[in-house]
């Protein structure tokens, strides 16, 4: 039977040299399991002179084999007796060897060819030496680096675009086979890994082309925290103190959490607010402090910095122990007393403060402070002291002070004991003056420039004056008010049958903030006893 050996549907070897001998060889291709099989042709021969001009014959022969193999990728059929018994579809031409040789009559040759048959290509036709490796590396902050690199190299499977058929072949399976897959993290996760569920962050891509190879080759590194078990890195370190004077513990955690290069910032400050810190500061705290009380839940402070270029979120907060309220009013107060004046004075200064936000803290302060009495404060500590009066409901001095940005209000205050204003007014100043009745007397001149004394046995009338300021914190004026209590207050020091003559009455106000102040003035003479002396 006659056997024919065809390349590129045409016979090479016609008229060149008779049909070759045929030698093949298979070498697996290994990725994990079996990947391809990869065939290895020997085309055997020797190129036959003529008897005259056989040097000449020979080489223009050689010549002619050498163009007719010199195309890769095309396909090789052997036939017997018009028979395909073997085909090897998209060859490559590796080498074609000649054996040293005077060139008279017969040139040996060797062709050695390679292909891939498909229909024993348990991986992707098209590709060969497939990598696909990963690492992972364990910091001293507990964050993982994973290093994956992935690649292969390309051959030819079309006769038609020889250009960068085998390039595409290889970056198309590469490319399918990069970023994140969780089924093949998890396949390879090492021992200090617990959790299966692993979403590293990509941070860096490297990509690397050699189109004469036909090679691609993509380099991948991720970080993960197992902290977060999320595609984002959380750091933070953790401080704690103690307060001898109040036996309060503080605590406070700083950090950062770092997105990928990928993520929008409105994903890292969802998982800024899904984060909880205080259980993570109180487990901290709690390993370090077995016997302390757990810290308050309400936080005291907080800081947080976005950078959305690099995608880090800077946070700050802190805790303590105080089991008070969510709202603190802390102050100091203080008595003073006037010998001269006999008034007694209590001061007050406190700050009132809030734990939480910026906006709830000051949210919280504002209420607190809207239900605050100071003046009850102040008049249970007088009451403390065992002193005898009430103080004035008015203060002698009140300042608060707001400030927004820290979420606080202070508080400056002081109230007297001094005589508590009469009902429906707020505060009281005013004071009296008595001119008493003396008798009267009388120079009369005598000779020689002296004077005598006379006494008329007659008294002057004495004069009393009330005169100060009256404040209610009311909205409307008090104006008759006022005028009685200055007619009620002379009455108190006025004798019976005195035969009053009013000399002057005056009553202004003035509006203030939550109300009036009315200033007042009453004088009068009367018909007193003789003051002496």
């Amino acid at each position: 039977m006659e056997t024919q050996i065809l390349y590129n549907g045409a016979n090479p070897f016609a008229g060149l040299s008779p049909m070759p001998l045929v030698g093949k060889s298979d070498g697996m291709v290994r990725f994990h399991d079996r990947w391809a099989v990869k065939s290895n042709l020997t085309l055997a021969g020797s190129i036959t002179g003529i008897c005259t001009n056989a040097f000449s014959d020979l080489i223009s022969k050689q010549q002619q084999l050498i163009r007719n193999f010199s195309e890769d990728f095309k396909s090789l059929t052997i036939l017997e007796g018009g028979t395909t018994i073997y085909t090897a579809p998209y060859v490559t031409i590796d080498s074609i060897n000649f054996d040293s040789n005077q060139y008279v009559k017969l040139l040996p040759y060797t062709i050695n060819l390679s292909c891939y048959q498909s229909n024993i290509f348990s991986g992707v036709y098209g590709i060969s030496e497939p990598t696909n490796q990963i690492s992972w590396s364990e910091a001293e902050d507990g964050t993982v680096t994973i290093n994956r690199s992935i690649g292969a190299k390309g051959f030819n499977t079309s006769s038609t675009n020889r250009t960068n058929n085998a390039l595409t072949n290889a970056k198309s399976w590469v490319q399918a086979i990069t970023g994140y897959n969780s089924s093949f993290f998890a396949e390879s996760l090492p021992a200090f890994i617990t959790s299966p569920q692993v979403t590293p962050c990509i941070k860096e891509v490297r990509e690397n082309v050699d189109r004469l190879a036909a090679t691609y080759s993509v380099e991948e590194t991720y970080r993960y925290d197992p902290k977060s078990r999320l595609a984002y890195m959380l750091k933070y370190s953790t401080e704690f103190g103690y307060d001898d004077n109040e036996g309060i513990f503080e605590a406070s955690i700083n950090g950062t959490i770092e997105g990928c290069p990928s993520s929008p910032i409105s994903d890292i400050r969802t998982a800024y607010r899904n984060l909880n810190l205080y259980n993570i500061t109180n487990y901290e705290f709690r390993k370090n402090y077995v016997d302390a009380p757990n810290l308050n839940p309400e936080f005291l402070t907080e800081s947080v910095n976005e950078n959305q270029s690099k995608k880090i979120i800077e946070f700050s907060k802190s805790w303590d122990s105080d089991p008070r309220g969510l709202v603190l009013f802390e102050y100091s107060i203080t008595s003073e007393y006037n010998y001269l004046e006999d008034i007694r004075t209590i001061s007050l200064q406190g700050t009132i403060s809030a734990r939480n936000s910026q906006k709830v803290r000051w949210e919280r302060v504002k209420e607190y402070y809207s239900n605050l009495n100071i003046y009850n404060i102040a008049q249970d500590f007088y009451y403390s002291r065992g002193y005898p009066y009430n103080l004035v409901k008015f203060p002698a001095s009140y300042t608060a002070t707001e400030n927004m940005f820290e979420g606080t209000i202070s508080i400056d205050a002081s109230y007297t004991d001094k005589i508590n204003p009469p009902d429906g007014f707020d505060d009281a100043d005013y004071s009296i003056t008595i001119k008493p009745s003396i008798n009267q007397y009388v120079p009369v001149p005598v000779l020689c420039g002296n004077y005598y004394i006379i006494n008329l046995n007659a008294l002057t009338r004495a004069e009393i004056s009330v005169g100060g300021n009256l404040t209610s914190l009311t909205a409307a004026t008090k104006v008759p008010e006022v005028r009685n209590f200055a007619n009620k207050l002379l009455l108190d020091y006025l004798p019976v049958n005195s035969r009053r003559v009013v000399k002057e009455e005056r009553v202004d106000y003035q509006k203030i903030a939550q109300g009036f102040t009315h200033e007042f003035s009453r004088s009068e003479s009367y018909k007193g006893e003789e003051f002496t002396i």
